[in-house]
């Protein structure tokens, strides 16, 4: 949808993007959803049907969010990189030269 468009402001842009932003979360969390379940599995109504997807997806879009930003994987790896090469005692290549 973006190699075609061309905005001229900034407030063009930023709601241009949050209408793609709302469109991509609804088609992933309603119509995804239902074609998986009707389609694929033939299962709306009965057990691992439809209601336990949405469940799920609900559920999921509810924890997964808050975690991601209260652990910060990008944080975490460089803090052990940088207690990795700045152990006391060890010593390097790059050092020595």
């Amino acid at each position: 949808m973006s190699l075609f468009e061309r905005d001229y402001t900034t407030i063009k842009y930023q709601t241009s993007l949050a209408i793609k932003s709302v469109v991509a979360q609804l088609v992933n969390s309603i119509i995804i959803p239902i074609f998986a379940n009707y389609f694929i599995k033939s299962n709306l109504y009965d057990k691992n049907g439809l209601a336990e997807d949405v469940f799920m997806l609900g559920l999921t879009n509810a924890l997964v969010p808050p975690i991601l930003k209260f652990f910060d994987g990008e944080y975490l790896i460089s803090n052990i990189f940088r207690w990795y090469y700045n152990r006391p005692g060890k010593t390097y290549l790059i050092n020595r030269l």
